[in-house]
């Protein structure tokens, strides 16, 4: 059930990343011109090593309005799932927040503002990638097709948002939506794409706030995003390369194909190719619309025949 009083509901997955929690949760404590009352903010222990139950105290202490909950290690697929079967959010939009990363102090009242202007199923911004060990930033756009943009808007050409690399960081969900994503894959990575991918399949308007509002750190060795080409890396991709084809973003998945690491990797641990269903229909990527997309598709068939077999339903 939605609690009117709260207006975000920040989900902070947590496993392992003690000496990166700290600026997480400075970031929300620090949020300006935003009342923490309205600010709901759900720590999911991962069953991690790390003790972390001190500082949820420090932070409670501080006014952050913090919540503590523990469950058995399943990746992050499970920790949302977590959240949405045992009725935890009660925002009326919902984020994911990694325990790495922080969100600009301008954010929520940046979505906040947007928000009771544009009503929206689905707010994204952009983003920093930013390197904490030279703390060189580059600003990342959420939506490709909004790439030249100089401003928000609210748009229900869902087409446009089919955008590939699709990171959890502030992404905001209108709580009916996310709670009506089916439950994820749980024990493996990446679960992040199928989860935006459900809520554009079941949202029927989209607001892009023109700005970066979060921080994205990059230079973790051990991240999902950085491990090295293994069997789970690859079986990984294979269940997201699927999932978004499944949810009217074949154009998309087929875009994953052209990553050569993964194309090489799949090789070296399969002989044969997996099926990949799903219509083409009309998506943003790399300015290729139908019907340039039916070249596109007709030329990946033929370089990736080994890998995957294009089927239609």
């Amino acid at each position: 059930m939605v609690n009117n009083n709260f207006l975000f509901t920040i989900i902070v997955p947590f496993y392992e990343t003690i000496n990166y929690v700290d600026q997480t949760l400075q970031s929300l404590l620090t949020q300006n011109k935003i009342d923490q009352n309205v600010i709901q903010v759900l720590l999911i222990d991962d069953g991690s090593k790390h003790e972390i139950k001190s500082k949820i105290i420090q932070y409670k202490n501080k006014g952050l309005n913090i919540e503590y909950h523990r469950k058995n290690n399943g990746n992050w697929g499970s920790v949302i799932n977590f959240v949405k079967n045992n009725n935890l959010a009660k925002g009326q939009y919902i984020t994911i927040l990694d325990s790495d990363d922080f969100l600009s102090s301008e954010c929520l009242f940046s979505v906040s503002t947007f928000v009771q202007q544009h009503p929206s199923d689905i707010v994204a911004c952009d983003y920093y990638e930013w390197n904490s060990k030279t703390n060189h930033k580059k600003r990342a756009h959420t939506i490709w097709a909004y790439k030249n943009k100089h401003y928000s808007s609210l748009t229900k050409k869902i087409w446009k948002l089919k955008t590939p690399y699709s990171l959890p960081i502030v992404k905001f969900y209108r709580n009916i939506v996310f709670k009506r994503s089916q439950d994820l894959e749980e024990g493996i990575p990446y679960q992040d794409q199928n989860l935006y991918y459900q809520c554009l399949y079941l949202s029927s308007s989209y607001g892009y706030i023109h700005l970066p509002l979060g921080f994205w750190r990059n230079d973790r060795s051990d991240s999902s995003t950085n491990m090295p080409w293994n069997k789970s890396k690859v079986d990984a991709w294979v269940n997201f390369i699927k999932t978004t084809a499944n949810f009217d973003a074949k154009m998309n998945a087929y875009f994953f194909l052209t990553v050569k690491q993964f194309a090489k990797a799949y090789q070296q641990y399969y002989q044969e190719p997996f099926a990949l269903n799903g219509k083409l229909k009309k998506c943003y990527i790399l300015k290729c619309f139908v019907p340039l997309a039916h070249l596109f598709v007709f030329y990946l068939r033929i370089k990736y025949r080994k890998i995957v077999v294009f089927k239609s339903k």
